[in-house]
């Protein structure tokens, strides 16, 4: 991921899905507070990360989050799914291995326990999830996300989709409006997938984000 520590704590985890909102209520330190725990994950301390639980189908968002002026999202997209066949990645499905297994997957997995997804009676355990990073979308392929109205199906991956964003600079938005349709007026911004099965229909997926770009209440 991209930085390796933005699942390092995962207290606060809200669906878009299911709660129709995305975000935790910000906090102001490193403390735990309201929302959120912040603190230290491989070498050096952050505050205010956040991790939600978000719906495994393209979902419109009733908060902007930050990006780049290249139109990508400071957060990483953790698919983790139960199975007894061993963990792959497959590049060539828009997935790598997750950086900094020791923390990340760690910490992924107290999630799933503390939700009652793994280490619970009816549950597999939570060794038996694989965990699998979901490519985020750069250029013409960020592009292709943003503006076509149907999925091409050769990509496989994953884009933030805001009216706002010009990540070509030609003086043009890159969404295509036709996509924000079924959106409320007020939450014309989405996740978007693209690819068959990205992603998997038995998976969990998890944003996370470092300090206020989850901290869309």
């Amino acid at each position: 991921m991209r930085p390796a520590f933005f699942l390092a704590f995962v207290t606060c985890a809200l669906g878009v899905g299911a709660a129709g909102g995305l975000g935790c209520s910000s906090g102001d330190d490193d403390s735990g507070g309201t929302g959120g725990t912040g603190g230290t994950a491989g070498t050096a301390p952050y505050q205010n990360v956040y991790v939600n639980q978000v719906g495994t189908s393209t979902t419109c968002l009733p908060r902007p989050l930050d990006h780049d002026a290249a139109g990508r999202v400071p957060c990483g997209l953790v698919e983790a799914r139960p199975t007894s066949a061993g963990c792959s990645c497959d590049a060539a499905q828009g997935r790598a291995p997750v950086t900094d297994p020791t923390n990340v997957v760690r910490d992924v997995a107290g999630y799933l326990r503390n939700v009652g997804e793994c280490g619970v009676q009816g549950k597999p355990e939570c060794s038996d999830y694989c965990y699998c990073e979901i490519r985020q979308f750069a250029g013409a392929d960020l592009l292709t996300c943003e503006g076509a109205l149907t999925d091409p199906g050769t990509e496989y991956g994953f884009c933030y989709v805001d009216p706002t964003i010009d990540s070509n600079g030609d003086g043009t938005p890159d969404a295509n409006p036709e996509l924000f349709a079924t959106c409320k007026d007020t939450d014309k911004r989405m996740l978007r997938f693209l690819g068959p099965d990205v992603p998997l229909r038995d998976a969990l997926v998890l944003l996370a984000c470092e300090g206020a770009s989850a901290g869309v209440n």
